[in-house]
């Protein structure tokens, strides 16, 4: 039965179908480090609203591969846009070694191609190699610990439909997992970018960028919110 699962899989995978199947598996069938999580009070996370940002409830059928746990509309520098938070608990069957060494870059690429869909894989940059975001960053503005992002100039996917830019991070804390955040926008402006793809500081993208932290809990357990 098992064999039976696998050499279906592995099939999909290889027409080209999707990588999302994966991800919704049983994790224990493929060690996945990951596992997504469909109940917000299972993951410690704190989103703040600035007056910019409106709650949006993106409708399932939008985001058949990827859940969407929690997403904002917003206007920056007079364009439109959304973003986007997807929740993954870590799985207590992998060690958190193996996640830093090597299986969280290997997931945020599985993601990331789900996100792209049939437009140009773009490079998956850990932080240190991206001048927009670096690991002393993660620790101190999002209470996390390491991070990957990616910026994709022409996505094609369910998940991307209606935009044309997205600005995806993968922020990942230590023993808790991974929140995979996307802005969603139709021309640079949205992103405070110049023509060299530069964030400008000044712009409304740099603003709202602090909009989430990770949050920890005592010997007690109770919930407080993270570093800032």
């Amino acid at each position: 039965m098992k064999k039976r699962l696998l050499a279906t899989i592995f099939t999909c995978l290889m027409a080209g179908i999707t990588y999302a199947e994966v991800l919704f598996f049983d994790p224990s069938y493929f060690k996945q480090p990951f596992e997504p999580c469909f109940d917000p009070k299972l993951f410690d996370v704190l989103y703040y609203k600035p007056e910019t940002l409106e709650v949006y409830d993106v409708p399932e059928e939008a985001t058949p591969y990827l859940h969407v746990n929690q997403a904002f509309t917003t206007v920056n520098n007079g364009s439109a846009g959304e973003i986007r938070y997807s929740l993954f608990r870590q799985n207590i069957n992998v060690k958190a070694s193996d996640v830093m060494n090597e299986k969280l870059e290997q997931f945020s690429r599985e993601v990331l191609r789900i996100i792209v869909g049939n437009g140009k894989m773009p490079k998956l940059l850990e932080c240190d190699a991206d001048k927009r975001i670096n690991d002393s960053m993660v620790f101190k503005t999002f209470n996390g610990t390491k991070a990957y992002c990616a910026f994709i100039k022409k996505a094609d996917s369910e998940f991307s439909k209606g935009y044309k830019y997205v600005y995806v991070e993968f922020m990942y804390k230590i023993t808790q997992g991974l929140c995979v955040r996307t802005f969603l926008g139709n021309d640079l402006d949205f992103f405070g970018m110049d023509k060299k793809l530069n964030i400008r500081p000044d712009s409304d993208f740099a603003k709202n960028y602090n909009s989430f932290v990770f949050m920890d809990r005592d010997k007690k357990g109770y919930i407080f919110p993270g570093r800032e």
